[in-house]
C-alpha cells in the first residue's frame, strides 16, 4: 500500500466520521424543541420504549407519571 492509498483511505475515514457526527446532530436536533430546548415528545416515546424493553428484560413493573405544561411562552396564563 503506497503513500496515496494511505491518504485515500485515511481521507474515507474522516469523512465517514464526519458524517457519522452530522447525523448524530441531526437526530439530536429532531429530538429537542428549538423554542426551549427540552426534550420533545419524540425522545419521550424513544426513551419510554427502551425502559419497557430494560423493565421486561429484567422482570420489573414500569410506573409512568406525567405531567405536561400547557405553554412556556412567557406572558401567558397558565389554565389553572
Amino acid at each position: 500500500m503506497g503513500y496515496p492509498d494511505t491518504m485515500q483511505n485515511v481521507t474515507g475515514q474522516i469523512r465517514r466520521e464526519e458524517i457519522k457526527s452530522e447525523r448524530e446532530e441531526l437526530t439530536n436536533h429532531s429530538m429537542i424543541d428549538d423554542v426551549t430546548d427540552l426534550y420533545n415528545e419524540r425522545y419521550f416515546y424513544l426513551r419510554l420504549d427502551e425502559e419497557m424493553v430494560r423493565a421486561k428484560l429484567y422482570g420489573n413493573n414500569l410506573s409512568l407519571i406525567r405531567l405536561e405544561r400547557a405553554s412556556f411562552k412567557k406572558n401567558m396564563p397558565i389554565p389553572a
